[in-house]
């Protein structure tokens, strides 16, 4: 994966309007991700207060 080669920050994000969690690749499985999709977390604001 170029962004690990490069050092780069990779923070997998489900959107708003995926129906259900994907299946990660390896490289991603093991990141931290945030599910911004509505009801995943008690407050509405919480998931993109995570992702920053």
């Amino acid at each position: 994966m170029l962004a690990v080669k490069d050092r780069r920050p990779v923070i997998p994000v489900i959107l708003h309007g995926a129906t259900s969690v994907p299946e990660w690749p390896l490289s991603l499985g093991n990141r931290t991700w945030v599910d911004l999709r509505a009801g995943a977390y008690p407050q509405e604001d919480a998931g993109l207060a995570r992702l920053i």
